[in-house]
Formats: structure tokens, C-alpha cells, sequence
């Protein structure tokens, strides 16, 4: 797809007046169409490191006021191990969290490395802001930190959608109707005039192409004034457990979330 749409960018600029002559309009065109189709792409890996450790955060997802990590720590020498490293998330308010949970190491090791899912408990509407790697195996040994750049949002002329988080299914409506995401996600308007949010706006797309229906979880539609944000819960009923979530739909805006669930 990008290589088909640079082909003809070129195409279209050599003929009004030959490639040497418009290079510079070329290299801008290529350009401007590279952000355009990676302005909604995910950040993930997110990786950091010094010369004791490393860490490489390869997705993150939302079970209630849980935060679930894939995470691969590695170290410096053989002689040291992926277990003396501790890991503390860190909210936009700057407090730390150890982790509640950690699951045995996956995969062996790669590169020096071993990965592993790591779980932390937040308060409910809290934010990711860094990921804080502590190696505990050398004194002198100095922390570092993972900043948090793997919040995907995605921008319209008046509008912008941030996504916080979904919540993995654990309510199934019956044997028949399929299992419950929830979405948490934040809407600002940027433009000049009172944004209107339709409650059923959303759309949930899979793996498949398939598009699921969502809605407020207030079930009603809001209005967003000039300069404002606000955050929702987006709720999507019915989806089938073969399904894996991948883009989140907002009017005209299509998010990738598909590093998160």
C-alpha cells in the first residue's frame, strides 16, 4: 500500500515537471504521506537501558484497575539474572507501584534477555506516565526509566480521541450473545464550536474486518464544549471470543489499539 502510494507520487511529479527539477516536492510529499499513515500507529516496543540492564515493554493491557505488561528484561553479564531487576510504574501523578504479580519467564532467553508477563494494581482512572527498571544485583548500579509514549491517540480537524485502556472480557450476556470489552478513552474537541458525541459513534473492528457496535457507558449523547476533554467508558457488547480487537472507531477516525488487547 505505502510503496503504491509513493509509486504514483512520483509519477504525478515527474510529469508536471520532471523528477530532478521537483525532488524537493517529492521528498516533502513522501514525507507528509509517511505521518499521515502512521499518526494513529502504536509506539510499542518501548525499550530503555544502561549499561547494568535493559528492558523492552512489547504490549500493555487493562483488566479492570490492573495493568498487564509483556515485558523482556535482560542484563549486563552472565553471571547476573533477569530476577534482581524490580520494576515500579509510575502514574501522571508521579506515584510509584510495585508490581502485584509475576509470571514465569516465557520463550527462554534471546539476545541475553527473558520475557515475562508482570501485572500492576492502580487506582481506577490512573495513567501510565514511565516504567522505572531498578538492578538490584550491583550496588552502584543506577535506575532508569521506560517513558510511556505507547498511548495511542489519533486527530480530526476538530477533535481528538485518546485511548487509556480496555478492559479484557470477563462477563459473557450468554451462551449465545458473546463477551463485553470496555474501552476507556478521552475526547477533546480542538475546534471552535461544541462537539457533539453520539453515544452509539463507536465501533469496535477485529482481526477479521468485523465491526462491532459500542456506546457510551452513560448511554446518552454528550456535548463537548471549545478547548474541552473529557474521558468515557465506551462499552462493546456481543463480540465473539475468536475476536481480537485491533482498531477502535470514532466518526471518522479509526485508532490502533491492537497492541493493547
Amino acid at each position: 500500500m505505502i510503496q503504491m502510494i509513493v509509486f504514483y507520487s512520483i509519477k504525478i511529479i515527474a510529469k508536471r515537471g520532471g523528477l530532478k527539477t521537483n525532488i524537493s516536492k517529492l521528498i516533502g510529499c513522501i514525507a507528509a504521506i509517511l505521518m499521515l499513515l502512521t499518526s494513529s500507529v502504536m509506539a510499542f516496543p518501548l525499550s530503555g537501558g544502561n549499561d547494568a540492564a535493559n528492558a523492552t515493554v512489547f504490549a500493555a493491557m487493562k483488566e479492570g484497575n490492573t495493568i498487564v505488561m509483556d515485558i523482556a528484561v535482560g542484563v549486563s553479564t552472565l553471571y547476573d539474572s533477569p530476577e534482581n531487576v524490580d520494576l515500579e510504574l509510575v502514574d501522571d501523578e508521579d506515584r510509584r507501584y510495585s508490581n502485584s504479580f509475576v509470571g514465569d519467564w516465557v520463550g527462554g532467553y534471546k539476545n541475553g534477555a527473558a520475557r515475562r508477563i508482570i501485572k500492576f494494581d492502580v487506582p481506577s482512572g490512573a495513567a501510565i506516565k514511565r516504567l522505572r527498571v531498578i538492578p538490584t544485583f550491583v550496588k552502584t548500579a543506577e535506575p532508569f526509566s521506560i517513558d510511556w509514549t505507547g498511548l495511542p491517540e489519533i486527530s480530526s480537524d476538530n477533535a481528538t480521541l485518546k485511548f487509556y485502556g480496555v478492559t479484557k472480557p470477563s462477563v459473557k450476556l450468554n451462551a449465545f450473545e458473546g463477551w463485553v470489552w470496555v474501552f476507556d478513552v478521552k475526547i477533546s474537541n480542538t475546534g471552535n464550536e461544541t462537539l457533539n458525541v453520539k453515544s452509539d459513534e463507536f465501533q469496535l473492528v477485529d482481526q477479521f474486518g468485523w465491526k462491532y457496535d459500542g456506546y457510551l457507558d452513560s448511554n446518552r449523547d454528550e456535548k463537548i464544549l471549545p478547548g474541552e476533554t473529557l474521558r468515557y467508558t465506551v462499552n462493546v457488547n456481543g463480540v465473539s471470543e475468536f475476536s481480537r480487537p485491533v482498531f477502535l472507531k470514532f466518526k471518522d477516525m479509526k485508532l490502533d489499539i491492537s497492541a493493547w488487547a
